[in-house]
């Protein structure tokens, strides 16, 4: 018998995509910890960070030239398979989240925040006339920490998956519009 080659679901597609996707937030979030003791780590997080949405859109392109044959794909499609790319990201970091703060961490973030926010209360800001106003962001980013640092390894890989995900479902919008009715003239 001859079996016949069978073109992949958008659900394959996104789940592969989303493992490219998902990879790169793991080794995004690898330097996360690193920003705290180097500023060039901070930055490359951020820049990486903002670039999330062009890694999706180029995805997100890829998948729409290799589910059509003339990459023309509705918004409701590209917008479908973009939610998809950034659930199945989500959920591949949220399992090296939960590595990591359940075995490397062991309260090193919680403490890097608490000297960061020691530094800020000795501090004297200039320009800051209203200093019981800075003290009671203060005292709120404080009350802040305490509950993240109270937090088990599992509630915060739920936070940040739930994070990643409110984030990813906006940034589908824009990724699905710049990808949706592109006929092939526009490659």
């Amino acid at each position: 018998m001859e079996q016949s080659q069978q073109q992949p679901s958008t659900v394959q597609y996104a789940m592969n995509y989303g493992a490219v996707l998902g990879l790169y937030y793991i080794g995004k979030f690898m330097l996360f910890p690193l920003s705290f003791k180097s500023s060039l780590a901070g930055l490359l997080f951020v820049v990486l960070t903002l670039a999330v949405p062009v890694l999706a859109y180029k995805l997100t392109k890829r998948f729409r030239y290799s589910f059509t044959s003339d990459g023309d794909i509705t918004f409701s499609k590209a917008w479908s398979f973009a939610l998809q790319l950034f659930l199945y990201a989500s959920v591949i970091v949220a399992a090296a989240h939960y590595i990591y703060f359940t075995f490397f961490d062991h309260g090193t973030i919680a403490a890097a925040f608490n000297d960061s926010l020691a530094q800020m209360q000795t501090t004297t800001i200039e320009g800051v006339t209203d200093t019981a106003s800075w003290q009671a962001q203060l005292d709120s980013m404080k009350e802040t920490f305490k509950t993240i640092a109270s937090m088990t390894p599992a509630q915060l890989t739920m936070q940040l998956l739930g994070n990643n995900l409110f984030w990813g479902c906006i940034a589908a919008l824009p990724v699905a519009v710049l990808n949706a009715h592109r006929p092939a003239l526009m490659k």
